[in-house]
């Protein structure tokens, strides 16, 4: 019986500090000297698809579209023409957030990243989106872009590639 009441306590305990902790705000913060602005914005104009949009402040296609192709009328850039580690990718979200995935996945929260790669795959920019209640944090965000910008380069195949000067692409949404 001790330990039921045990239990029960530490669950109330962890519920009350997690639903006490401040979420992500829209505005500018500063995490080891480099800047994110977070956002909010309604998809699809729905109160119910609420989400937060984080980019760093040096993300300069964050706010504006991407240089022109370089072409008039390029073709198309196939997402089968793209290859990303998204395997990787997913490794380095699970490692940065493992003290967490208990209760992101009780909270069915989830993580979309939009990656912009320069011609030489190289990362350009990086726009995360999450649900505004989520118990990710900026600094998990941060520490997620450095590894992102170290382990991750795009390849490209094909030709078609060549008429852009960046390349944007998603990675498949973590589900937690």
């Amino acid at each position: 019986m001790k330990t039921i009441c045990k239990f029960i306590l530490l669950q109330l305990l962890v519920v009350s500090i997690s639903h006490g902790q401040n979420r992500i705000q829209p505005g500018i913060y500063t995490i080891k000297n480099k800047k994110y602005e977070v956002i909010r914005t309604n998809v699809f104009s729905e109160a119910s698809n609420e989400k937060i949009i984080i980019s760093s402040v040096d993300n300069k296609y964050f706010h504006s579209a991407p240089p022109r192709p370089k072409v008039q009328y390029p073709f198309p850039m196939q997402l089968k023409d793209i290859h990303v580690d998204n395997d990787r990718a997913k490794s380095i979200i699970l490692n940065v957030l493992k003290d967490k995935l208990d209760m992101l996945k009780s909270e069915n929260d989830t993580l979309g990243i939009r990656i912009v790669f320069m011609e030489n795959g190289k990362i350009g920019g990086i726009t995360y989106m999450l649900k505004p209640s989520t118990i990710i944090t900026i600094d998990n965000i941060d520490q997620i872009e450095k590894l992102f910008k170290a382990e991750l380069k795009a390849k490209f195949t094909g030709i078609d590639y060549l008429q852009y000067k960046l390349i944007s692409y998603s990675l498949p949404s973590v589900i937690f």
